[in-house]
């Protein structure tokens, strides 16, 4: 009776290994899961009263009623001498931009020269730019020497999420023969980010790269979500020491790293800090190829 137990045990038990090596995926799985910080540093307000500080210095300011309702709800509607201007506040740069393409369409605007339109009804001055950690559409109305000069007192040159990605990363540089040929990836594989102010994803040398620019605060947390997903995944973490020369840049600085393996694949996750926020990296390719691609990064 006992000799049969032991028979029954052991059968069982080799049924139970046999199952877990046959249903283990033979290729490496991506977490499926949507990565997003808890909460965002990011406050419109804060948008509309630097606006209002750097025009009162120059121009006699009045608050109106919103001048261009059929654009939504702005963060700012004043009056600026004969000119009259909306502000309007966006957490990153895809809303952003799709907003500018939307009010040169419901304006019916034509650019005649830099940031400046004209309309239907008269000349526009009309721009997006990055300030305070998030990003602005700036829209005026009124005479053209008055559009200029609200011009030079508004518009910033200065870090942005954008030029982290496409002038401090050589591998997003426009004008660089390392540049990333595009395509969409990572939501291929189950996973997605949210919350991030900026991104670009690619490949390079046979390597895929996902690249995220997050306000610092939440770029930290995204950064421990990923790392934890993908250990939660199967996915195992290595222990790895890269060059002291490694992640010098005259603008930006590593902050961490995660290389994670399953078999001959690996996904490297990098945090790094840049003034105007900071960069993400994910990058997915074999064993072998992954630290070129990196290095590719500063």
């Amino acid at each position: 009776m006992r000799k049969s137990f032991i028979v029954v045990v052991l059968v069982c038990t080799i049924v139970v290994v046999k199952l877990a090596y046959y249903t283990k995926p033979s290729h490496p799985e991506f977490p499926n899961a949507t990565i997003t910080p808890s909460e965002l540093n990011f406050s419109p307000d804060s948008i509309g009263k630097h606006y209002y500080r750097q025009l009162s210095k120059a121009f006699t300011v009045e608050e109106i009623d919103n001048p261009l309702p059929d654009l939504g709800k702005p963060v700012l509607s004043i009056k600026a001498n004969n000119t009259v201007v909306a502000v309007f506040a966006y957490p990153n740069a895809s809303s952003a931009t799709s907003a500018i393409n939307n009010a040169i369409k419901k304006l019916k605007l034509t650019r005649e020269k830099g940031m400046i339109y004209e309309g239907p009804d008269g000349e526009y001055l009309v721009f997006v730019q990055f300030i305070d950690m998030g990003y602005s559409l700036f829209v005026a109305k009124g005479p053209r020497r008055e559009l200029e000069a609200i011009e030079f007192y508004t518009a910033i040159v200065g870090p942005s999420p954008w030029k982290i990605l496409h002038f401090f990363t050589p591998l997003g540089s426009e004008w660089s023969e390392r540049k990333l040929e595009e395509k969409f990836w990572l939501a291929k594989k189950g996973l997605k980010l949210s919350g991030y102010m900026d991104s670009l994803e690619g490949a390079y040398k046979n390597v895929s790269v996902a690249l995220f620019v997050y306000r610092p605060r939440e770029a930290q947390e995204v950064y421990s979500k990923l790392v934890k997903a993908f250990k939660e995944s199967g996915w195992k973490v290595e222990d790895i020491t890269l060059p002291s020369d490694f992640g010098r840049n005259p603008a930006g600085h590593l902050v961490n790293f995660t290389l994670l393996s399953w078999g001959n694949k690996v996904v490297y996750i990098e945090l790094a800090g840049f003034p105007s926020g900071y960069r993400i990296a994910i990058l997915y390719g074999d064993d072998d190829k992954w630290f070129d691609v990196a290095k590719e990064l500063w």
